[in-house]
């Protein structure tokens, strides 16, 4: 798996009070090269929680790539989720 894709392990639909749909997206996904090079050790997967009042139509086990762009305060925002590889069953 290419080191920019993440595995869906999750997402989490709910409404907020004001109505609208949110959304939680769990991911999961190798260690990069720099959390390797800085660590005494890393074993299993590293975890990620994304969230979005987008339905990007993703689905467990789809393989990702996540694409942000520039929000407030210049910090990054969830722009959109491209499905590399959807999970088959």
């Amino acid at each position: 798996m290419a080191e920019n894709n993440y595995i869906v392990v999750g997402i989490k639909h709910t409404i907020t009070a004001k109505g609208n749909d949110f959304y939680q997206y769990f991911f999961k996904r190798p260690f990069n090269a720099y959390e390797s090079e800085h660590s005494e050790s890393c074993a299993g997967m590293a975890v990620e929680i994304e969230s979005s009042f987008t339905d990007f139509a993703c689905k467990p086990d789809d393989v990702v790539q996540l694409v942000y762009t520039k929000g407030f305060g210049d910090k990054a925002v969830l722009s959109n989720i491209v499905v590399v590889k959807p999970h088959i069953k």
